[in-house]
């Protein structure tokens, strides 16, 4: 990395070749568009992203981009970290391999979630905003088709039997469809595909993070449940924040079909889209997995948790 004092991050990224401006401008770009209210400026000699405190910082060197997310990321994830070189609050990811977006996203989320948790309830936990601006740029699409590919390329036994290609071909004839998928995305979820009916020509994309999606945790059911609080009430309900991203809450047996491809929940529960027999009781329906089984259980509506979020689907 060159020696200079950097004035201002885009002074940083300017010294190095091309290709590396691309990879450090993702990073960028990717922390500006999760983290907002976040500003910039170089401390420690590297681009670095504050809220409150120190996000993140990322710095480019001879053989690999660093990507320093503090302690707390890494231990968060490093079940996922796998090949890339790591201490106790960086990673390192080699300069002729891909950056691992999803991952690093997640740990962004995480961060935000983390140094913004003070400003609210300590029920709420620092749930992640969804943003609401529907229109997404064409460099925004680049991303978020990037992201998708590199996780249905290596997730093929998901769709064994499906091409990118038409995927993306679907995706782009469907533009207004991907404020879903990118909300999906920026609040944890992961989304992939899991399904394709021949007869409508449709792709099922769902959640498929290991855990409840990190951005949508500490919601009661719905909004009638949110209003029955007296007191204490979360920020949103599972319900309204899925219908304001465009997206369906999984069904029970969505959710049970979900562990086809592997375990979820493991550490976390997700609202299940309650029937209205229930419902009309007061009652919500909620899944984990414990003991390597799925469990499908019940709780007040009105109920939440820091470790249950909810997991969605969307046809395109």
């Amino acid at each position: 990395m060159p020696q200079n004092k950097y004035r201002n991050i885009d002074e940083y990224i300017s010294r190095f070749p091309v290709d590396i401006q691309k990879k450090l401008n993702q990073i960028r770009n990717m922390v500006k568009e999760l983290a907002p209210e976040s500003s910039e400026k170089i401390a420690y000699q590297m681009p670095t992203f504050y809220l409150n405190e120190n996000l993140v910082h990322f710095a480019a060197y001879k053989s690999h981009i660093g990507f320093y997310p503090t302690p707390s990321a890494i231990e968060a994830f490093k079940d996922e970290i796998g090949k890339y070189k790591n201490s106790k609050g960086s990673l390192a990811i080699p300069l002729d391999e891909p950056l691992p977006l999803d991952l690093l996203r997640k740990m962004v989320i995480f961060r935000v979630n983390e140094t913004t948790s003070a400003q609210y309830n300590e029920q709420i936990g620092g749930q992640y905003k969804v943003k609401k601006d529907t229109k997404l740029s064409n460099e925004k699409i680049d991303e978020l088709l990037e992201i998708l590919r590199i996780r249905f390329k290596n997730n093929k036994i998901r769709h064994y039997s499906l091409e990118w290609s038409d995927v993306e071909k679907k995706l782009l004839d469907n533009k207004d469809k991907l404020y879903s998928l990118l909300a999906m995305e920026e609040t944890g979820g992961e989304p992939d595909v899991l399904q394709y009916n021949a007869d409508t020509d449709q792709y099922l994309f769902v959640d498929c993070s290991v855990q409840s999606p990190e951005g949508r945790r500490s919601l009661c059911y719905d909004t009638e449940a949110l209003e029955s609080r007296k007191s204490n009430k979360p920020e949103d309900s599972a319900v309204n924040m899925a219908t304001e991203m465009g997206i369906d809450i999984l069904t029970e047996s969505q959710y049970r079909e979900l562990y086809k491809y592997g375990k979820f929940d493991t550490k976390t529960s997700s609202w299940i889209k309650t029937p209205d027999n229930v419902r009309a009781f007061g009652g919500a329906i909620f899944g984990d997995c414990r003991y390597n089984t799925v469990f499908v259980y019940h709780n007040g509506a009105e109920s939440y948790y820091k470790a249950r979020g909810f997991r969605g689907c969307i046809l395109i």
